[in-house]
């Protein structure tokens, strides 16, 4: 005898919880079954049923548990669970339909008392009589197989107290080692977007330090336009922040002193032609910002503070056989932050376009705009919509003077919307660079 078979006979008694719950879970391992759920496992009127279920296309299952304390194979036994079959068999037809209109069709019975098969087939009988289309008995021995299969080695642990075997643990581990591995990983990846979204919620209450823009281009600058570019940020805050309404930065070409055809005949990696950043921010008087930068604007000797404000600018090497423009906006403290600033999350929901010149814009194939270590944008070509645009260029560095010259301005937007806006609500955006790299 198994200890399988021993455990079934008496383990449970007088525990028709456990009996019960035992046996809806041994039916939801049964493929045809699905649906599976006790009646009232903890007791009460229960209709003449233990669980309901539904088998294959729909039809309603019906299920009893008779068990009997100190289980034996004796004729005693196992007339009386015959008794109790024929009880809850009778009890079928009053059974109300369900709220499908559907009236019980299948019928199964558990129990712990071995029967024979002469027995089985008369309860069948029996059930098939009473307009049952299917009628499916579980003796012990049926129950014994269940549990000491792979699909029922954690029930039996769970009820009965039956570890597994060396190799119970074998078989398990083959049927369901690679479903396991899959569960953790899958489970291990939803605790890491967790962990990633709260990070950013945290960081994103840091001050901006820097906003990165990176246009990838189909080719090189000098293939694209001779290396002459202009490429401006405009973006606008929703709402302001302590009185920082928008930001406007970008970089230009200085004149082009050597061509693409020059730099590439020579041999000498020294470039000659220059590029040029600037940046400004609007800032609503009154406000905290305000008044910072007014201090800082007289400190600088500047008679007209206005509400634009000058934000800072750079002078660097154009490298015009690259196929990339880089242009960025700056806040990093140095004793104190010399431009307006704001904090990561006050970028949720903001509204950005960009200008450039025609004959850049037709050769776009990707924008990246980042701040700090996140990537809040990451635009494809077929994501863009080229307008005509009439832009006002007054603000520009002197040495970008011979940019306003250029006639084709192009605006870019969204292909569906008037502007580009990051939102942090239902997007965690990505950290490029990670403590684990």
């Amino acid at each position: 005898m198994s200890e399988t078979d021993r455990q079934l006979k008496d383990r449970l008694n007088t525990n028709q919880v456990v009996r019960e719950r035992m046996c809806v879970e041994l039916l939801q391992t049964q493929r045809d079954f699905s649906d599976v759920r006790p009646r009232l496992p903890k007791g009460g009127p229960d209709g003449g049923r233990d669980l309901e279920a539904v088998y294959k296309d729909g039809q309603r299952v019906v299920g009893a548990v008779g068990f009997v304390n100190d289980a034996t194979d004796t004729a005693e036994h196992r007339r009386r669970v015959e008794s109790k079959f024929d009880r809850d068999l009778e009890k079928l037809s009053t059974i109300p339909a369900d709220d499908q209109g559907r009236m019980p069709e299948v019928f199964v019975f558990f129990t712990n008392v071995g029967l024979t098969p002469s027995i089985v087939n008369r309860l069948k009988e029996s059930a098939y009589a009473a307009n049952v289309t299917l009628c499916k008995v579980f003796d012990r021995e049926r129950i014994r197989l269940m549990l000491d299969c792979n699909t029922g080695y954690a029930i039996r642990q769970r009820h009965l107290g039956i570890p597994l075997s060396d190799a119970e643990q074998k078989d398990f581990f083959d049927r369901w080692g690679s479903q396991i591995q899959s569960m953790m990983s899958t489970t291990l990846g939803s605790i890491e977007t967790v962990a990633h979204r709260l990070h950013f919620l945290a960081e994103a209450q840091f001050l901006v330090d820097q906003i990165w823009v990176t246009v990838k281009l189909s080719s090189s600058l000098g293939d694209v336009s001779g290396g002459d570019f202009l490429f401006q940020v405009e973006l606008a805050l929703n709402p302001h922040s302590d009185g920082l309404c928008s930001l406007r930065f970008g970089s230009g070409s200085e004149a082009i002193v050597e061509s693409i055809d020059e730099i590439r005949n020579r041999r000498k990696h020294f470039r000659r032609n220059g590029q040029v950043g600037f940046g400004f921010a609007y800032i609503l008087p009154g406000t905290p910002q305000h008044e910072r930068q007014k201090a800082f604007e007289r400190d600088m000797d500047s008679d007209e503070p206005g509400d634009w404000f000058a934000a800072g600018s750079s002078h660097g090497i154009l490298d015009i056989e690259r196929p990339y423009i880089q242009t960025s906006y700056g806040s990093e403290p140095f004793i104190e932050r010399p431009f307006p600033t704001c904090r990561l999350i006050d970028l949720h929901r903001c509204m950005i376009v960009f200008l450039c010149n025609g004959a850049v814009a037709s050769h776009i194939e990707e924008i990246n705009v980042s701040v700090n270590e996140y990537r809040i944008l990451d635009l494809r070509c077929e994501e863009l919509r080229i307008d005509d645009a009439s832009p006002d260029l007054s603000h520009l560095p002197e040495s970008l003077g011979h940019l306003a010259m250029l006639r084709d301005w192009k605006v870019l937007r969204p292909s569906d919307a008037s502007a580009f806006r990051p939102a942090f609500d239902t997007i965690t955006p990505e950290r490029w660079l990670r403590f684990d790299n």
